[in-house]
């Protein structure tokens, strides 16, 4: 008589979608501030005039969006990308502590530092 043998699967990732939903949250919590303090920065550098001529011209809104606001913005905006590809690599450790594989005094100075 033979008998089949199946491996049972091994699931690599253990997050449950409580845990993947807080790092998700944690982690565009923590990224927004640069956005929010940069960005705006960046559109109040921006003149009138070059609006003004553009609505001279006839551009719609879209136009002024692609060709005036997007091209004053691209040294902000490249900053925000960057810092934020920069956070992604800094966020191992809140996601080693969601997971809670650790016992809880590990937890606490690794929260204290």
């Amino acid at each position: 008589m033979l008998v089949r043998y199946t491996h049972p699967r091994k699931h690599t990732c253990h997050f449950t979608c409580l845990q993947k939903g807080w790092g998700i949250l944690i982690s565009v919590w923590s990224g927004i501030g640069y956005s929010a303090v940069i960005l705006p920065a960046g559109l109040q550098e921006k003149s009138s005039s070059c609006y003004e001529a553009a609505a001279i011209d006839g551009a719609g809104k879209i136009r002024e969006l692609f060709r005036i606001t997007l091209p004053l913005l691209t040294l902000s905006l490249l900053f925000v990308v960057m810092m934020s590809f920069i956070n992604s690599f800094q966020i191992f450790d809140l996601i080693y502590i969601i997971v809670g594989k650790q016992d809880s005094s590990v937890i606490s100075l690794k929260v204290l530092r």
